[in-house]
């Protein structure tokens, strides 16, 4: 993840994410969701991605803001919280609709994340 995150610092870098980019980013964070320092460094990738509106549709489209909604549970470090918690604000910077999503979702404790 920590590679991820350097990589999508740069515009190149993100203008070329495609959907399955997206997906494999974010299904290597879900899959290693219990582990603080991954989803630390997944949150920061995803908050740098979404520098591309485009990228934001594709992190919508998957888990990861369910993912980013369990990093800002009482549990976990505060470093975590707050990584997870700029990914968010991120994410929902775009559009009013992508809002929308980002706080149903954080409504229903991130399990009724769609892009409708």
């Amino acid at each position: 993840m920590k590679a991820f995150k350097i990589l999508l610092r740069k515009d190149v870098n993100r203008r070329n994410l495609s959907q399955r980019d997206v997906e494999a980013i974010v299904n290597a964070l879900n899959q290693h969701k219990l582990q603080a320092g991954v989803v630390r460094e997944g949150a920061n990738a995803v908050l740098n991605m979404c520098y591309e509106r485009e990228n934001v549709f594709h992190v919508v489209d998957t888990d990861c803001v369910h993912i980013l909604i369990q990093g800002l549970a009482a549990g976990n470090p505060a470093t975590v919280q707050a990584s997870c918690s700029g990914a968010l604000q991120s994410i929902s910077c775009v559009r009013a609709c992508v809002r929308a999503c980002v706080r149903a979702c954080v409504r229903a404790g991130g399990r009724a994340c769609t892009n409708e």
